[in-house]
């Protein structure tokens, strides 16, 4: 991405209700500049989202997981649990990592118990902070 749209991208990822007409005086630039930059820059991102407060939403937990999968069986249990919350493949011994959420205890052990039956082994660490979340320093 060129200067414009990292700016752009920049300023939505900081609020992204704000008005492109805003973003654009913010940034010293036309509306139809940045209203370009936008464009080329929607192109190449995956999509807009939010970054929720999970406690405050009733989840009561917030686990990483990380799996040594038995087949391909677990990636498609993890896609589409409701628990899951982001889903990576890496390398290493554990080849799966997933943050997930959960109303309680109860729940996390009846997900962990299906999780269990599709990898060799896993590693589970509970969030009991989350120190930065995702920010606009792009």
């Amino acid at each position: 991405m060129n200067g414009y749209e990292n700016e752009v991208v920049r300023e939505l990822r900081r609020d992204p209700r704000q008005r492109l007409s805003g973003i654009a005086s913010k940034l010293g630039m036309s509306r139809q500049t940045a209203m370009r930059a936008l464009k080329r820059a929607e192109a190449k991102m995956l999509k807009y989202t939010t970054l929720p407060d999970f406690k405050a939403l009733g989840f009561e937990v917030h686990a990483l997981m990380l799996f040594h999968p038995k087949s391909r069986r677990l990636l498609s249990f993890l896609k589409k649990s409701r628990n899951t919350n982001s889903l990576a493949v890496s390398s290493g011994r554990f080849a799966v990592m997933a943050t997930a959420i959960f109303r309680n205890m109860g729940a996390y052990y009846e997900f962990e118990e299906q999780a269990a039956r599709l990898c060799s082994s896993k590693r589970t660490h509970f969030i009991v902070e989350e120190v930065k979340q995702e920010d606009a320093g792009c």
